[in-house]
């Protein structure tokens, strides 16, 4: 027998005696960046639903031209609640400002 969580969409088969899940959790989401005159911005991204275990997390900034031309992202701190979105300039000696940036992200865990 299976059966999906509707909170979560991931699949559980029955043993007999218990649900276990044979699926993958994975959670997504979008941030909207804003700042001036910055080199980094770190903002803290809570999930919706905690993770049972600690989940990798990928990030991607959303966006093609200026101002997030030639920034770069990572995603650190990981915990089974949250983690730090980190955006930072690969020229630190040109500051930027953005308004509304999309950064996307994936986490997965078992």
């Amino acid at each position: 027998m299976m059966s999906t969580l509707a909170d979560t969409g991931r699949v559980y088969r029955y043993d007999g005696s218990a649900w276990v899940p044979i699926s993958a959790l994975v959670q997504r989401g979008s941030v909207s960046v804003s700042f001036t005159g910055q080199t980094s911005y770190t903002t803290t991204v809570t999930f919706p639903i905690p993770f049972p275990t600690t989940p990798s997390v990928s990030v991607n900034i959303n966006y093609l031209g200026a101002p997030a031309a030639r920034w770069g992202e990572r995603a650190g701190a990981v915990t089974a609640t949250n983690f730090s979105l980190t955006v930072f300039s690969n020229d630190p000696a040109i500051p930027s400002t953005w308004s509304g940036v999309d950064v996307q992200w994936t986490a997965v865990a078992n």
